[in-house]
């Protein structure tokens, strides 16, 4: 691979950083180089998503790892991206999750587990059927009963689905 050529990050398709990137933060913009990106894996690289990356230059995104990044707020900037179909935010400190998770129609996975999640959005159920898994486990969530839960992703979408019904 030619690392030099400018072609090269217009042409790339998975992007999972080395080793030697912990601790660099990515450019706000780096991102509008690689519009072609289908999988990006930063998890573990605390400290290097800027506070407002340009996700949506990428737009045939479809999978999105963000393991491990000590990340307090939802990236609304992931909203953007309509192709995403996997999307971890896993052992992050997230307490919130938005609204506008609904329009997020092409997730097939989500994993919000190991957060500090006590609540979900009933806007979430709206996901059902495309989102097929939704990992919630390590939250403490008390908006949903525990026999809800564990019954896994059908019957929690299901029960968010009827709370938006009920609004």
């Amino acid at each position: 691979m030619d690392y030099h050529n400018p072609n090269y990050a217009t042409s790339l398709y998975h992007f999972i950083p080395s080793p030697l990137f912990l601790g660099k933060q990515i450019a706000p913009n780096a991102f509008q180089t690689t519009p072609k990106l289908h999988i990006l894996d930063l998890s573990g690289n605390a400290g290097c998503l800027p506070e407002h990356p340009e996700l949506s230059s990428m737009p045939e995104l479809q999978e999105l790892y963000l393991r491990r990044m000590q990340i307090s707020v939802f990236p609304a900037e992931i909203m953007s991206l309509k192709q995403l179909r996997t999307l971890d935010l896993s052992q992050n400190s997230l307490q919130h999750i938005p609204q506008g998770v609904k329009d997020m129609t092409s997730l097939t996975q989500l994993d919000l587990s190991d957060n500090n999640i006590s609540a979900l959005p009933p806007e979430l159920g709206m996901l059902e059927p495309s989102l097929q898994v939704l990992k919630l486990d390590g939250n403490p969530l008390r908006s949903i009963r525990r026999t809800i839960l564990d019954r896994g992703t059908k019957a929690i979408l299901k029960y968010l689905k009827e709370r938006v019904a009920e609004d």
